[in-house]
């Protein structure tokens, strides 16, 4: 049965492929409680989608981890979104 869920985790993204992605702070500190940081993950979310980089589908931002569902539609820059 492990050998069902061995191959489906990747550290990762493939271009065009929708992925649930989740980021936690170091230590689970609630670095995210203030919105202007809030604001800084929203204005690269926008920035992204905005040159088509990445379609957003949904998002929630908690104070110490974010959770989203996109896709990545191209390289940005040396690394992927």
């Amino acid at each position: 049965m492990d050998k069902i869920f061995a191959d489906r985790r990747k550290n990762y993204m493939e271009t065009g492929q929708i992925y649930f992605w989740t980021a936690t702070i170091n230590k689970w500190q609630k670095l995210l409680e203030e919105n202007m940081f809030k604001h800084i993950i929203l204005s690269s979310f926008e920035h992204l989608s905005k040159f088509k980089k990445l379609d957003i589908f949904a998002f929630v931002i908690m104070p110490n981890h974010i959770h989203t569902i996109w896709r990545t539609n191209e390289l940005n820059g040396k690394e992927t979104v």
